[in-house]
């Protein structure tokens, strides 16, 4: 009886060693993939009667900074061929500059492809009060990535982003720095064609 005991502890021990370790195997299968990126955006901003509408747009591109020792830093933006980007946002101001912004950052919109996505909210900003250069607002911010779709779906993470609008013409010019956590997404079927029937 006792050998008969030990026995069914044994195996009831290794049934629990081998859930653990299949546990153990799939959570590291499940680990997130970061996802760093940065853009600059041109568009135009709407004056509201709470604050400003902005819709604007990226090139695929090369964002370059190079130190250096007479001015300190250069920076250059070149274009690369590819899809564009999309940040479409509303901005509500508050008291003492501050804000609250709401929108989301498309990427690579085409009626070839799937359209991915980020959704955001800011978790803090603020709003210069006072023009520079007779006309520009300046303008900063960290967003909270609360989720997405295509590519980016249950995306966390945060962005942050530092901007311009002028106020003569309605520019508006913002440069966003990312760092986005994704899960594994699931394989894409094969085409149809290529699918066993």
């Amino acid at each position: 009886v006792l050998c008969s005991f030990v026995a069914t502890k044994m195996r009831s021990s290794f049934v629990l060693f081998v859930v653990l370790g299949f546990f153990a195997v799939l959570s590291l299968s499940q680990e997130l993939s970061r996802v760093e990126w940065v853009l600059n955006f041109h568009g135009s901003s709407t004056k509201t009667s709470s604050g400003y509408q902005l819709s604007s747009s990226a090139e695929s591109e090369v964002f370059q900074s190079l130190i250096d020792s007479q001015l300190g830093v250069v920076t250059t933006v070149k274009h690369l061929l590819g899809s564009k980007a999309f940040l479409t946002s509303t901005i509500n101001l508050q008291a003492g500059g501050q804000y609250f912004e709401k929108g989301n950052v498309t990427f690579g919109p085409s009626h070839l492809y799937q359209t991915h996505a980020l959704e955001f909210v800011s978790i803090t900003g603020i709003f210069s009060n006072t023009t520079i250069n007779s006309s520009e607002r300046q303008g900063a911010a960290v967003w909270r990535v609360v989720g997405g779709f295509g590519a980016f779906e249950n995306a966390s993470g945060f962005i942050t982003a530092n901007y311009v609008v002028d106020d003569s013409n309605d520019d508006f010019v913002s440069n966003l720095f990312g760092v986005v956590y994704v899960p594994p997404q699931p394989t894409p079927p094969a085409p149809g064609f290529l699918q066993r029937q």
